[in-house]
């Protein structure tokens, strides 16, 4: 029986002291990291040329996978050749520059990511909830590895693309080959017991839950307060004393 390799989240390591910030230019930066979304090659002409310029204040290193706070991958080419190699197909890698500090230390060319694969391999039915105006939307993504291709080793979570997704046997060889500025998340899967579950609330097929019971009625500082019942009389049995022998 052919195990099925889980898959955890590809992202930025934006907790430590030694990672790598970097600004985009505005004037492109937000539109262009949803265009790096939507699974589809860059047109001729939609790169800019020169290529874009990233700044940054500081760099106590320069690591495989930049910081950036609209979270475009901006990766090294060490990486890159790492990811060709391993992943062929599922991005592809257009240039970048750099002006900051100690640049002229920068050992390698970098590139921005534009994800080309995705993975439809979510379980809405686990994860996805209903809301006040009966529409869908994602609470936590589950994974579900069965949906996912043989060869769908990194990409795209399809339905919810903010999520890059990595398979388990290629995050351990990038774990052992040492690059630097990555963070990997675990994730829930469909029908694993250790995984925390995700039910739906309020879908149109399951019977809605019973109301809950009417709060008792305020009473008025001016209203009378009811009389409290009145409580039975005691009536007391006089014992009487055995007779004189």
């Amino acid at each position: 029986m052919t195990k099925v390799q889980k898959y955890w989240a590809f992202n930025q390591d934006n907790t430590s002291r030694r990672r790598w910030d970097v600004k985009a230019e505005r004037k492109w930066s937000w539109s262009t990291v949803f265009r790096l979304r939507e699974g589809r090659p860059i047109e001729a002409g939609e790169w800019p040329d020169p290529p874009p310029l990233f700044t940054y204040e500081d760099a106590v290193m320069f690591p495989d996978l930049a910081t950036d706070l609209t979270y475009m991958y901006v990766i090294s080419s060490r990486l890159r050749s790492f990811l060709e190699a391993e992943a062929p197909g599922a991005a592809e890698y257009l240039p970048v520059r750099f002006e900051g500090p100690r640049s002229e230390e920068i050992p390698e060319p970098y590139w921005a990511m534009n994800w080309l694969r995705v993975l439809d391999c979510m379980d809405e039915d686990a994860c996805t909830n209903i809301d006040e105006d009966g529409k869908p939307f994602i609470v936590v993504p589950v994974i579900d590895p069965a949906k996912a291709p043989e060869d769908g080793v990194l990409g795209l979570l399809g339905g919810y693309t903010v999520m890059k997704l990595i398979r388990n046997d290629l995050r351990l060889k990038m774990q052992k080959a040492g690059f630097t500025g990555i963070w990997f998340m675990r994730l829930s899967h469909s029908r694993d017991p250790f995984s925390p579950q995700y039910r739906l609330v309020g879908r149109p097929d399951k019977d809605p839950p019973p109301p809950p019971p009417p709060p008792p009625p305020k009473r008025s500082a001016s209203a009378p307060r009811p009389a409290k019942p009145s409580k039975p009389a005691r009536t007391h049995t006089r014992r009487t004393g055995r007779g004189k022998k």
